[in-house]
């Protein structure tokens, strides 16, 4: 998808509207405003995934750090994996929920079981 503040002059360009554009074909007026509404709300689930990405940034770097810190002094690192696995989790349940599918799905259900295994590793060692 090109830079959003492209879309206008691209749309200029090429003499139809941005929703057609967005669309990827010249649609009727008359599905035009249905059309639109699910544009929007792509453009929106778009927008969200990116600030996940964004999230991934400077969460991962952090993360490992820590874990290469935890190894180093020989600290329990079970509760920063449980957060790397809980983040990831949440990343693909915000994807699944926008493109339904199956992969993230599962992903999903093994970030679930993984992260609730961590906590539990994490529970008893430092109990």
């Amino acid at each position: 998808m090109p830079d959003l503040s492209l879309l206008k002059p691209l749309s200029h360009v090429l003499e139809i509207d941005v929703n057609d554009l967005l669309n990827g074909a010249i649609i009727s007026e008359d599905k035009y405003r249905k059309k639109s509404g699910e544009n929007l709300i792509s453009l929106a689930e778009l927008n969200r995934l990116k600030s996940f990405r964004y999230g991934f940034i400077g969460f991962y770097p952090l993360a490992i750090l820590l874990l290469i810190y935890c190894l180093i002094k020989h600290i329990e690192s079970a509760g920063i994996l449980s957060l790397i696995v809980a983040y990831s989790t949440a990343v693909y349940y915000f994807r699944y929920r926008t493109a339904k599918d199956v992969m993230s799905l599962i992903i999903v259900i093994c970030g679930i079981i993984g992260t609730v295994g961590c906590l539990m590793g994490f529970v008893v060692k430092t109990w």
